[in-house]
């Protein structure tokens, strides 16, 4: 089964044909989300979109970790990461 990905491009292709807009509206909305769901990320909050997919930003802290390749340790600084999980919908 070969893996097919869907660009920006097709994507916003799709919601104007979808929603019976334009092109050029449909690029305008779509970004607007993805504007906002990176500055509500950026506050350290969560973005939840019922039925779709939930958008969690964790802290980990500063650790150690060893590169296989050398032996040597390689310190990790402490950082904010984003971890997604699809609903059960889309599991299923």
């Amino acid at each position: 089964m070969s893996e097919k990905v869907v660009s920006k491009k097709e994507l916003v292709a799709r919601i104007a044909e979808n929603k019976g807009t334009t092109k050029i509206a449909a690029q305008e909305a779509l970004d607007a989300v993805i504007v906002t769901i990176k500055d509500v990320l950026a506050e350290h909050k969560s973005v939840s979109l019922k039925d779709f997919l939930r958008l969690n930003v964790e802290f980990k802290e500063a650790h150690t970790r060893v590169n296989n390749f050398t032996g040597g340790t390689i310190n990790v600084p402490a950082k904010y990461v984003v971890k997604a999980k699809p609903s059960k919908s889309l599991t299923n």
